[in-house]
């Protein structure tokens, strides 16, 4: 197992089950789960907690949530811009709840924030060098989950839209939506975090092209391990 820098991954037990996440794959409903013990780990740690955990809980339910690479860099890019650029624009407006949609939803404010983003911390990639939440929400992370698979037998694999589904089947409540842009931006229920989320996506495909290049070749191979890791037989189903 490599990486060119650690990615924090959450690991959790609950009841008869343990859960292993990273940003934007379901981890704020692992921490809001009742009864849960979560904790964060890396790359480096991130077996001998499992077996840590193990050895005090031996348990056969053993999952790990993914999410497909462009969707979940994207969400987790929204909100890095969102925290770290417009949250500071807006709160020094001082405007009222309303008087905030008018400028988020113009393409061009987003394009400029994510623009200026990437100039602030000197680079579009998650890295060392880059803020270690931007690492968290959206840095390459599933060559570890191919590590994992190949370690634990029972470890199944759970896609984020079906992270609902398992959790119900195991008597535990269901995804947390996570609204990104509650976060960040107080704005009345006219516009939604989807919405919000849309207009981003358009944004993006609007930065430098350098940029552009940058992310999906830095994405490329992530994309073909979800494809790899899509072939295999170890996926939760309903």
């Amino acid at each position: 197992m490599s990486a060119d820098f650690n990615i924090p991954v959450v690991v959790s037990s609950v009841n008869d089950a343990l859960f292993i996440a990273t940003g934007k794959c379901g981890t704020s409903t692992l921490w809001d789960l009742p009864g849960n013990n979560s904790d964060f780990c890396d790359t480096v740690n991130i077996m001998s907690e499992i077996n840590r955990r193990l050895a005090m809980n031996p348990v056969n339910k053993m999952f790990i949530t993914i999410r497909e690479p462009r969707q979940r860099f994207l969400s987790g890019l929204f909100e890095e811009v969102g925290e770290r650029m417009v949250r500071p624009i807006l709160q020094s407006m001082h405007l009222k709840d309303h008087e905030y949609e008018s400028i988020i939803i113009q393409q061009q404010f987003w394009t400029d924030n994510i623009q200026n983003y990437f100039f602030q911390f000197g680079s579009c990639l998650p890295n060392r060098q880059a803020t270690s939440t931007y690492a968290y929400h959206a840095g390459n992370w599933l060559h570890l989950v191919g590590y994992l698979l190949s370690a634990y037998p029972q470890l199944q694999v759970v896609e984020l839209d079906q992270f609902s589904a398992l959790l119900s089947s195991l008597n535990l409540p269901p995804l947390n939506i996570n609204r990104s842009a509650d976060k960040f931006i107080w704005v009345s229920n006219d516009i939604r975090d989807r919405e919000l989320i849309k207009l981003f996506e358009k944004a993006y495909q609007a930065v430098e092209p350098e940029f552009l290049q940058q992310i999906n070749t830095y994405l490329e191979h992530e994309i073909q391990l979800y494809a790899g890791i899509q072939q295999l037989n170890r996926h939760w189903h309903v």
